[in-house]
């Protein structure tokens, strides 16, 4: 098993910061490899099915503005961990853990650069 963790601080709520990186619409403003995205319903929850350039992937994990995590079935996980730091940002950690030996593709910090700047700007 195979995990890359990357944490980035945003300067916009944890609300805002949550909204934007689960909203299918805006995946592909900043995380471009994922390509254009769509669920299977709106609002997401628990169940809700995504669909990328990674094939279909299950929401497994949901707590409103702390944990996002979405699941190929037997491959690979991708979670979303939201914390309100003192100042009001946001410190979001993002790890992709392989299910079943190595990643196909590790991500670099390039998206969370892209979604800083977007989401600062």
């Amino acid at each position: 098993m195979k995990t890359n963790t990357l944490k980035i601080i945003i300067n916009r709520s944890v609300a805002d910061v949550f909204e934007f990186t689960t909203n299918p619409n805006n995946t592909d403003k900043w995380f471009v490899d994922a390509g254009k995205e769509r669920t299977n319903e709106w609002p997401r929850k628990l169940g809700t099915i995504y669909e990328n350039n990674n094939g279909f992937l299950t929401v497994t994990e949901f707590e409103l503005d702390k944990l996002f995590t979405l699941t190929k079935k037997d491959k690979f996980c991708v979670r979303y961990q939201y914390r309100v730091l003192d100042n009001g940002a946001t410190e979001m950690t993002y790890t992709e853990e392989s299910l079943n030996g190595d990643l196909d593709s590790i991500t670099d910090m390039i998206p969370m650069l892209k979604l800083k700047e977007i989401m600062e700007s």
